[in-house]
């Protein structure tokens, strides 16, 4: 797979004379004219190596090539490490050229409608369970990606911030993710979002700014005793950048104001979190609350479905910890390399965005051990025993035909063009990987507020309650009580398929957001009787009840 390629120098000065004291040397321990000379040495490696890295495809085709590069003048060593090929200058300092994911070759990126994903968040705003509130009411947008347009998705995801709790809001892009802001603005803000390219290299983590390394020429010094070797430089020379990255060592040494209480950094960067976690604690010194982040190169499409996922979980009252553990239960994560894990410390962050509410009537708190609430009636419906409307499985609206020829995701009956895993069943042999239905999709976030459970969130409701079949104001169904005794009511409501509604007052049928897998024509879904309970798969074109659940806070 061909990589987007960049080159990263690291101007780091081992000369004996050069003490480090925080961000700052004494400015008579190097002259201008040393520094030039540095200088020089760095571009004459770039330039000649820079020949062997435009030609190579792979981080693994450019290693081929260490040999040839050891050789060269002014260059000390050379080696691969992790993605990148490193090259260290006689008396002097790194260079880096790393390979990138090629957004041209990613697999085909999933579409996220943060409309439709943030719409209800003011339905979903009552809950019973607390957590510690994040003080400080407001949200920065850090994008530094000048080798991408601008990914609509997270200024949408800001603008929600803004309309639905009037928060306020800043966007810096490219060029204004200087390093004067990120040392003396940054740290005010109580939620950060962090989109940039980052790379695990000599044991530290290091993120992309928008601060091209050219744009300090004036003062050739101040760039020395500042940055040192808390900085890396990024070259591509088919797009004219040099963007300087930062790891943690600078933010110890150069970040000296405290982030707000409780405060959440979502970094999309690739290897926040590869090898160790050595990033969150050093921010977790300088007082921010919470640092999420993937452990490994990450296709940008995935960190873009887990950044949104995320923030909509905890707009909908969830905890920090709690919104990780759902996006990561619930979205595919993958990079180059396979699967990527999103991380989260500290990973029992009770960190929430939202205040607490009471319950109220239109939810059930019962003892869950994931603390999710469960909607008191069926969706459509007007009371508990109310069978409501009937859904086919990613529809969200009801209608009058069940049917493979009604149904949205199909063409000539049975063939699936979304939330489709093998391509035998599949529209011309469409397969899209999708397996939890998305919101836009989904009948209970359409009608109700919440979300339609996954298949594990109907059994947790099954193993953790007393289950039982009951008439109840003369609708039998299934009563589930709780271990802190509160209860709820399943009508036998039925289902419906073609014109006709099936079995209602003897069972139940209810949809989970989760794709059957091994047949993908049909999805699981909770069923019952009188005397039989269990997840099922059904045909995704038949007409379901569907019971929301949401988070709790």
């Amino acid at each position: 797979m061909k990589r987007t390629k960049w080159y990263v120098a690291a101007i780091m000065l081992f000369a004996a004379t050069i003490i480090v004291a925080g961000c700052k040397k004494e400015k008579d321990e190097i002259t201008e004219e040393q520094a030039r000379i540095v200088f020089a040495n760095a571009e004459v490696v770039m330039d000649r190596v820079s020949e062997i890295y435009e030609a190579s495809e792979t981080v693994e085709e450019m290693e081929q090539h260490l040999a040839e590069i050891k050789a060269m003048p002014n260059v000390e060593d050379a080696y691969r490490d992790d993605i990148a090929i490193c090259v260290k200058i006689k008396d002097g300092g790194i260079i880096m050229w790393c390979f990138y994911p090629d957004s041209e070759e990613e697999e085909e990126k999933k579409g996220v409608d943060v409309d439709e994903l943030f719409k209800n968040i003011s339905k979903s705003m009552s809950s019973g369970k607390g957590g510690s509130l994040c003080e400080e009411k407001s949200v920065c947008l850090l994008d530094a990606m000048n080798d991408r347009p601008k990914e609509e998705e997270y200024y949408r995801l800001i603008g929600k911030f803004k309309d639905e709790l009037n928060w306020d809001t800043c966007i810096r892009r490219h060029e204004k993710v200087n390093l004067t802001f990120i040392e003396y603005s940054m740290p005010n803000y109580g939620v950060i979002i962090y989109n940039a390219h980052g790379v695990y290299s000599n044991g530290l983590h290091w993120w992309q700014t928008g601060l091209s390394f050219s744009e300090e020429e004036d003062n050739l010094l101040d760039k020395y005793n500042k940055w040192n070797d808390d900085l890396i430089r990024i070259f591509g020379h088919s797009k004219g950048f040099d963007d300087l990255m930062v790891s943690e060592v600078y933010f110890k040494k150069c970040i000296s104001k405290r982030f707000p209480q409780n405060s959440i950094f979502f970094s999309t960067s690739c290897n926040t979190y590869k090898e160790n976690n050595s990033m969150w604690i050093t921010l977790k010194d300088k007082g921010l609350g919470c640092l999420l982040g993937f452990d490994n190169t990450v296709f940008q499409s995935s960190a873009i479905n887990c950044c949104v996922r995320f923030f909509n979980e905890m707009l909908g009252g969830a905890t920090a910890s709690d919104a990780c553990a759902t996006v990561r239960r619930n979205v595919s994560i993958s990079g180059p390399d396979g699967p990527v894990d999103l991380l989260c410390y500290p990973e029992n962050s009770d960190i929430i965005l939202v205040e607490k509410e009471p319950v109220g009537d239109d939810w059930v708190d019962l003892g869950l051990p994931s603390g999710l609430l469960w909607a008191t009636r069926n969706v459509g419906a007007t009371s508990p025993e109310d069978y409501g409307d009937y859904f086919a499985w990613g529809e969200t609206t009801p209608k009058s035909v069940y049917s493979g020829i009604t149904y949205i995701y199909s063409r000539d009956y049975d063939q699936l063009t979304k939330y489709c895993n093998n391509s035998d069943y599949g529209y011309n042999g469409f397969t899209d990987n999708l397996t939890i239905l998305q919101p836009g999709d989904d009948a209970a976030t359409a009608n109700y507020g919440g979300r339609t459970p996954t298949k594990e969130e109907w059994e947790e409701l099954i193993n953790n309650t007393t289950v039982t079949w009951t008439t109840q104001n003369g609708v039998n169904g299934r009563l589930f009580t709780g271990t802190n005794g509160n209860s709820l009511f399943l009508p036998a409501a039925g289902f419906r398929e073609y014109f006709s509604l099936d079995d209602a007052g003897s069972y139940g049928y209810y949809w989970s957001s989760s794709l059957h897998t091994d047949d993908p024509d049909g999805a699981w879904d909770f069923g019952f009787d009188s005397g039989y309970q269990g997840m099922n798969g059904s045909l995704r074109y038949c007409g379901l009840s569907v019971r929301a659940v949401r988070s709790a806070r």
